[in-house]
């Protein structure tokens, strides 16, 4: 996606729904952290690379905007002819709320193992409170943000495996 004098902005995918709606991921390594610790204040908060992709994903938010159509290009045509032409036409894209997808981090690696901690972190915090305060942090950011969804890879797994199980016993009972 290129906008008119500035630099290349690469979507890492682009998925439309059955209504048109278009959804836009970020994909992020699994390994890293989706929080920091400390700060002053002993809270959780978003580590730079997590940040670093909310705000990629809101920029690419704004790319699929109505407004924006003439602004951003693929192929020198705009991102809705370019999604409509590559579709088939068997489905218009007419995008009134983009949403956004950052899959990143796993489930057991939200934040930094409590072991690597500094003393002075661990005299402000047990393991357990550690532990079950960047679970908090994690829930909070994912109901806060309005048009952005994070999900770990391990929850990603954790859906694609229920999703096959649930088709497999409709398949059996049918």
């Amino acid at each position: 996606v290129i906008r008119k004098g500035r630099s290349r902005t690469q979507f890492d995918l682009i998925l439309v729904n059955y209504l048109g709606d278009i959804e836009v991921v970020e994909l992020k390594r699994p390994d890293k952290y989706l929080f920091e610790y400390g700060g002053g204040r002993g809270k959780f908060y978003p580590c730079e690379d997590l940040a670093i992709a909310i705000a990629q994903t809101e920029r690419y938010i704004t790319t699929t905007i109505k407004d924006n159509d003439e602004e951003y290009k693929i192929d020198g045509k705009t991102l809705r002819k370019f999604l409509n032409d590559n579709i088939g036409n068997t489905l218009q894209v007419e995008t009134v709320r983009p949403k956004g997808l950052i899959i990143m981090g796993s489930w057991k690696k939200l934040a930094k193992d409590y072991s690597l901690l500094s003393d002075v972190k661990k005299k402000s915090i047990n393991e357990q409170d550690y532990i079950d305060d960047s679970l908090q942090a994690y829930k909070e950011l994912t109901h806060s943000l309005k048009n952005i969804t994070i999900l770990t890879y391990s929850e990603l797994l954790e859906n694609a495996r229920t999703r096959l199980e649930l088709e497999k016993e409709n398949q059996n009972n049918t």
